[in-house]
Protein backbone atom coordinates (compact mmCIF):
# COMPACT_ATOMS: atom_id res chain seq x y z
CA UNK A 1 0.00 0.00 0.00
CA UNK A 2 1.20 3.43 -0.85
CA UNK A 3 -0.32 6.25 1.03
CA UNK A 4 -1.44 9.29 -0.56
CA UNK A 5 1.66 11.55 -1.31
CA UNK A 6 1.14 14.93 0.17
CA UNK A 7 4.59 16.65 -0.32
CA UNK A 8 3.49 18.79 -3.20
CA UNK A 9 -0.13 18.90 -3.02
CA UNK A 10 -1.76 22.11 -2.07
CA UNK A 11 -3.99 20.31 0.35
CA UNK A 12 -2.29 18.03 2.83
CA UNK A 13 -3.83 15.05 4.16
CA UNK A 14 -6.80 15.93 1.25
CA UNK A 15 -7.95 12.02 -0.05
CA UNK A 16 -8.41 11.86 -3.82
CA UNK A 17 -11.62 12.69 -5.02
CA UNK A 18 -12.78 10.46 -8.08
CA UNK A 19 -13.96 12.44 -10.79
CA UNK A 20 -16.84 11.64 -13.76
CA UNK A 21 -15.69 8.72 -16.08
CA UNK A 22 -15.37 9.55 -18.80
CA UNK A 23 -13.66 13.41 -17.98
CA UNK A 24 -15.68 15.82 -20.47
CA UNK A 25 -13.22 16.63 -24.12
CA UNK A 26 -10.64 19.28 -23.83
CA UNK A 27 -11.08 22.42 -25.89
CA UNK A 28 -7.89 23.96 -27.60
CA UNK A 29 -7.28 25.16 -31.20
CA UNK A 30 -6.52 22.80 -33.88
CA UNK A 31 -5.65 23.81 -37.69
CA UNK A 32 -7.53 27.45 -36.99
CA UNK A 33 -10.23 25.36 -35.94
CA UNK A 34 -11.82 24.68 -32.06
CA UNK A 35 -11.40 20.66 -30.86
CA UNK A 36 -12.70 18.99 -28.18
CA UNK A 37 -16.67 18.58 -27.93
CA UNK A 38 -17.51 18.60 -31.31
CA UNK A 39 -20.10 16.45 -31.95
CA UNK A 40 -22.76 17.83 -28.81
CA UNK A 41 -24.16 14.18 -28.70
CA UNK A 42 -23.18 13.92 -24.66
CA UNK A 43 -19.60 12.67 -22.91
CA UNK A 44 -20.35 9.24 -23.88
CA UNK A 45 -20.38 9.73 -27.96
CA UNK A 46 -17.57 12.36 -27.59
CA UNK A 47 -14.82 10.21 -25.65
CA UNK A 48 -12.39 10.17 -28.43
CA UNK A 49 -10.92 13.76 -28.05
CA UNK A 50 -9.05 15.64 -30.56
CA UNK A 51 -6.08 15.04 -29.29
CA UNK A 52 -4.38 11.18 -29.84
CA UNK A 53 -2.95 9.13 -27.36
CA UNK A 54 0.10 10.25 -25.79
CA UNK A 55 1.97 7.33 -27.05
CA UNK A 56 5.61 5.76 -26.36
CA UNK A 57 6.05 4.23 -29.96
CA UNK A 58 8.61 6.82 -31.36
CA UNK A 59 11.65 5.07 -29.63
CA UNK A 60 11.91 1.89 -27.70
CA UNK A 61 12.46 1.20 -24.14
CA UNK A 62 15.78 -0.96 -23.11
CA UNK A 63 15.35 -4.54 -23.32
CA UNK A 64 16.00 -5.11 -19.22
CA UNK A 65 12.75 -2.61 -19.27
CA UNK A 66 10.74 -4.09 -21.94
CA UNK A 67 11.52 -7.57 -19.92
CA UNK A 68 9.47 -6.31 -16.43
CA UNK A 69 6.45 -5.54 -18.41
CA UNK A 70 2.91 -7.13 -18.12
CA UNK A 71 2.40 -9.17 -21.09
CA UNK A 72 -1.10 -7.08 -21.27
CA UNK A 73 1.10 -3.40 -21.86
CA UNK A 74 3.53 -5.58 -24.23
CA UNK A 75 0.61 -6.24 -26.41
CA UNK A 76 -0.90 -2.71 -25.99
CA UNK A 77 2.71 -1.99 -27.26
CA UNK A 78 2.34 -3.79 -30.45
CA UNK A 79 -0.95 -2.44 -31.30
CA UNK A 80 0.19 0.98 -30.87
CA UNK A 81 3.22 0.25 -33.05
CA UNK A 82 1.58 -1.04 -35.75
CA UNK A 83 -0.96 1.51 -35.91
CA UNK A 84 1.43 4.17 -35.47
CA UNK A 85 3.20 2.70 -38.65
CA UNK A 86 0.55 2.57 -40.41
CA UNK A 87 0.12 6.23 -39.61
CA UNK A 88 3.43 7.24 -40.77
CA UNK A 89 2.76 5.69 -44.05
CA UNK A 90 -0.38 7.66 -44.49
CA UNK A 91 1.56 10.80 -44.05
CA UNK A 92 4.08 9.83 -46.83
CA UNK A 93 1.40 8.84 -49.36
CA UNK A 94 1.44 11.13 -52.38
CA UNK A 95 -1.82 13.75 -52.69
CA UNK A 96 -3.79 12.11 -55.56
CA UNK A 97 -3.16 8.54 -54.77
CA UNK A 98 -6.28 6.27 -55.04
CA UNK A 99 -5.53 3.61 -51.96
CA UNK A 100 -6.60 2.93 -48.65
CA UNK A 101 -6.17 5.44 -45.79
CA UNK A 102 -2.79 4.03 -44.96
CA UNK A 103 -1.14 0.54 -46.15
CA UNK A 104 2.17 -0.89 -46.01
CA UNK A 105 3.69 -3.91 -46.60
CA UNK A 106 3.21 -6.61 -43.93
CA UNK A 107 7.07 -8.10 -44.22
CA UNK A 108 8.26 -4.52 -43.81
CA UNK A 109 6.13 -4.05 -40.69
CA UNK A 110 8.05 -7.02 -39.40
CA UNK A 111 11.07 -5.40 -39.11
CA UNK A 112 10.72 -2.08 -37.52
CA UNK A 113 12.91 -1.72 -34.50
CA UNK A 114 9.51 -1.32 -32.15
CA UNK A 115 7.43 -4.26 -33.73
CA UNK A 116 10.97 -6.72 -33.45
CA UNK A 117 11.07 -5.40 -29.90
CA UNK A 118 8.13 -5.65 -28.63
CA UNK A 119 7.94 -9.28 -30.39
CA UNK A 120 11.01 -10.26 -28.45
CA UNK A 121 9.29 -10.04 -24.79
CA UNK A 122 5.51 -11.54 -25.92
CA UNK A 123 4.74 -14.89 -23.88
CA UNK A 124 4.15 -17.15 -25.45
CA UNK A 125 5.78 -15.92 -28.66
CA UNK A 126 3.84 -14.64 -31.87
CA UNK A 127 4.38 -16.91 -34.36
CA UNK A 128 2.72 -15.35 -36.46
CA UNK A 129 2.07 -11.48 -36.91
CA UNK A 130 -0.52 -11.73 -39.31
CA UNK A 131 -2.41 -13.80 -37.27
CA UNK A 132 -2.07 -11.69 -34.20
CA UNK A 133 -3.50 -8.97 -35.72
CA UNK A 134 -6.17 -10.27 -37.36
CA UNK A 135 -6.90 -11.55 -33.80
CA UNK A 136 -6.26 -8.18 -31.80
CA UNK A 137 -6.85 -5.60 -34.42
CA UNK A 138 -10.14 -6.82 -35.85
CA UNK A 139 -11.98 -3.52 -37.48
CA UNK A 140 -9.39 -1.50 -37.15
CA UNK A 141 -6.68 -3.27 -39.49
CA UNK A 142 -7.60 -4.95 -42.26
CA UNK A 143 -5.15 -7.92 -43.92
CA UNK A 144 -4.74 -8.23 -47.94
CA UNK A 145 -2.81 -9.00 -50.99
CA UNK A 146 -0.92 -7.11 -53.39
CA UNK A 147 1.24 -8.32 -56.61
CA UNK A 148 1.33 -11.44 -54.19
CA UNK A 149 3.06 -9.91 -51.00
CA UNK A 150 1.07 -9.60 -47.99
CA UNK A 151 -0.29 -6.13 -46.77
CA UNK A 152 -1.57 -4.46 -44.16
CA UNK A 153 -3.57 -1.03 -43.82
CA UNK A 154 -6.13 0.87 -41.93
CA UNK A 155 -9.69 -0.45 -42.02
CA UNK A 156 -11.67 1.91 -44.46
CA UNK A 157 -15.06 0.79 -42.47
CA UNK A 158 -15.97 3.10 -39.82
CA UNK A 159 -15.56 2.36 -35.72
CA UNK A 160 -19.16 1.65 -34.65
CA UNK A 161 -20.79 2.67 -31.09
CA UNK A 162 -20.06 -1.05 -29.68
CA UNK A 163 -16.03 -0.27 -30.33
CA UNK A 164 -16.73 2.99 -28.61
CA UNK A 165 -18.73 1.48 -25.74
CA UNK A 166 -16.51 -1.04 -25.08
CA UNK A 167 -13.49 1.42 -24.83
CA UNK A 168 -15.54 3.91 -22.60
CA UNK A 169 -16.39 0.79 -20.61
CA UNK A 170 -12.67 -0.40 -20.11
CA UNK A 171 -11.97 2.95 -19.09
CA UNK A 172 -14.66 3.08 -16.11
CA UNK A 173 -12.91 -0.45 -15.18
CA UNK A 174 -9.91 0.85 -14.61
CA UNK A 175 -10.54 3.69 -12.94
CA UNK A 176 -13.26 1.71 -10.50
CA UNK A 177 -10.52 -0.87 -9.74
CA UNK A 178 -7.98 2.38 -8.26
CA UNK A 179 -8.02 2.92 -4.32
CA UNK A 180 -10.34 5.57 -3.81
CA UNK A 181 -8.18 7.51 -0.98
CA UNK A 182 -4.40 6.42 -1.71
CA UNK A 183 -2.13 5.79 -5.23
CA UNK A 184 -1.39 2.37 -6.06
CA UNK A 185 2.06 1.75 -6.09
CA UNK A 186 2.23 1.62 -9.70
CA UNK A 187 0.44 5.27 -9.71
CA UNK A 188 3.10 6.17 -7.40
CA UNK A 189 5.36 5.48 -10.02
CA UNK A 190 4.19 7.22 -12.83
CA UNK A 191 3.47 10.39 -10.40
CA UNK A 192 7.51 10.07 -9.55
CA UNK A 193 8.55 9.49 -12.89
CA UNK A 194 6.49 13.17 -14.08
CA UNK A 195 7.41 15.05 -10.93
CA UNK A 196 11.14 14.00 -11.96
CA UNK A 197 11.42 14.83 -15.31
CA UNK A 198 9.87 17.76 -14.60
CA UNK A 199 12.13 18.90 -11.64
CA UNK A 200 15.17 18.36 -14.07
CA UNK A 201 13.87 20.92 -16.39
CA UNK A 202 15.68 24.57 -16.34
CA UNK A 203 12.60 26.10 -15.81
CA UNK A 204 9.30 25.45 -14.31
CA UNK A 205 7.62 26.93 -17.61
CA UNK A 206 5.04 24.13 -18.72
CA UNK A 207 6.57 21.27 -20.72
CA UNK A 208 5.18 19.01 -23.72
CA UNK A 209 3.66 15.95 -21.76
CA UNK A 210 3.82 13.79 -25.31
CA UNK A 211 7.57 14.63 -25.46
CA UNK A 212 7.77 13.77 -21.59
CA UNK A 213 6.41 10.22 -22.72
CA UNK A 214 8.57 9.08 -25.51
CA UNK A 215 11.51 6.76 -24.20
CA UNK A 216 14.78 8.22 -24.35
CA UNK A 217 17.20 9.04 -21.46
CA UNK A 218 16.83 7.69 -18.33
CA UNK A 219 14.20 10.15 -16.89
CA UNK A 220 11.87 9.95 -19.87
CA UNK A 221 12.16 6.05 -20.45
CA UNK A 222 11.09 5.98 -16.83
CA UNK A 223 7.73 7.57 -17.51
CA UNK A 224 7.22 5.44 -20.88
CA UNK A 225 8.15 2.39 -18.52
CA UNK A 226 5.66 3.40 -15.72
CA UNK A 227 3.24 4.67 -18.12
CA UNK A 228 2.82 1.08 -19.79
CA UNK A 229 2.82 -0.82 -16.59
CA UNK A 230 -0.24 1.14 -15.50
CA UNK A 231 -2.49 2.24 -17.90
CA UNK A 232 -4.51 0.21 -20.35
CA UNK A 233 -4.28 1.24 -23.79
CA UNK A 234 -7.95 2.80 -23.53
CA UNK A 235 -6.84 4.90 -21.18
CA UNK A 236 -5.03 8.28 -21.64
CA UNK A 237 -2.24 9.39 -19.79
CA UNK A 238 -3.94 12.90 -19.55
CA UNK A 239 -7.15 10.98 -18.01
CA UNK A 240 -5.37 9.14 -15.60
CA UNK A 241 -3.38 12.72 -14.21
CA UNK A 242 -7.32 14.87 -14.10
CA UNK A 243 -8.51 11.94 -12.21
CA UNK A 244 -5.76 10.75 -9.82
CA UNK A 245 -3.34 13.34 -9.39
CA UNK A 246 -4.73 16.46 -10.57
CA UNK A 247 -3.35 18.05 -6.92
CA UNK A 248 0.31 17.42 -8.18
CA UNK A 249 0.52 18.42 -11.95
CA UNK A 250 -1.47 20.40 -13.97
CA UNK A 251 -1.91 20.25 -17.59
CA UNK A 252 -2.79 23.22 -20.09
CA UNK A 253 -3.81 23.20 -23.39
CA UNK A 254 -2.14 23.76 -26.65
CA UNK A 255 -2.41 23.30 -30.45
CA UNK A 256 -2.34 18.97 -30.56
CA UNK A 257 -0.52 18.56 -27.49
CA UNK A 258 -0.78 19.09 -23.53
CA UNK A 259 1.83 20.88 -21.88
CA UNK A 260 2.61 19.50 -17.89
CA UNK A 261 3.61 21.41 -14.45
CA UNK A 262 3.37 21.33 -11.18
CA UNK A 263 0.61 22.79 -9.37
CA UNK A 264 3.54 23.37 -6.45
CA UNK A 265 6.69 23.69 -8.65
CA UNK A 266 10.12 22.43 -6.48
Amino acid sequence: MVELPNAKRPCPGVPIVAQEWPPPPLSFEVDGGKGGDKCGKGKRDCFDYSLPHISDTANVLPPDMMAQLPQAALHDMLHMAVDTWLGRRHKKRRPGQNEPEAIGSLGALKKTPKVVAVLRHIQPPVTDLADWIAENMRGHVELSEENGEPTVCRSTTPRDQTNRDQRIDEGCQFFASLPDDFLAEEEQNLRDALINYFDAQETNEPTSLSVACQPGGALRNAIAFAKMALLPRSVKIQDWITNRVGGDILLTEAPQDLLFSLTVPS
